[in-house]
């Protein structure tokens, strides 16, 4: 979600949740993150934007008996690019990401890259 200032200033709020199952483990991260995100609108129809947000994350793991569970910094660093379709609504061309996580003494980088449908409600 972005609930932008003014044409070029955005705050944006992200949540994501991550999954894997596999060899007897199971893993889950989830993760929010809030911050600035700068939007360049030159044009009426390619808008590029960039975003900094910082928050928390929440990892769980079980193998067999063994339980693990964690809390930790985020930051997710990225941009991409949205297409206008409408007024109200827009295609997200790429989004590409950096999501940093560090649970203890691990830091772990994980590129994210998404694309889809853009909903923009209220007024420009």
């Amino acid at each position: 979600m972005n609930g932008s200032i003014n044409d070029w200033l955005g705050i944006r709020t992200d949540f994501s949740g991550h999954y894997s199952t596999g060899s007897g483990i199971d893993v889950k991260l989830h993760t929010f993150a809030f911050g600035p995100q700068l939007s360049y609108r030159r044009h009426d129809k390619v808008v590029p934007f960039f975003h900094a947000l910082f928050g928390g994350g929440w990892a769980s793991a079980d193998f067999q008996d063994i339980e693990y569970s964690d809390a930790a910094f985020v930051a997710n660093i990225g941009g991409g690019m949205d297409w206008t379709a409408h007024k109200n609504c827009a295609v997200r061309v790429i989004q590409l990401d950096s999501l940093l996580t560090r649970f203890g003494p691990h830091t772990s980088f994980d590129p994210r890259i998404s694309a889809g449908i853009v909903f923009r409600l209220g007024s420009k």
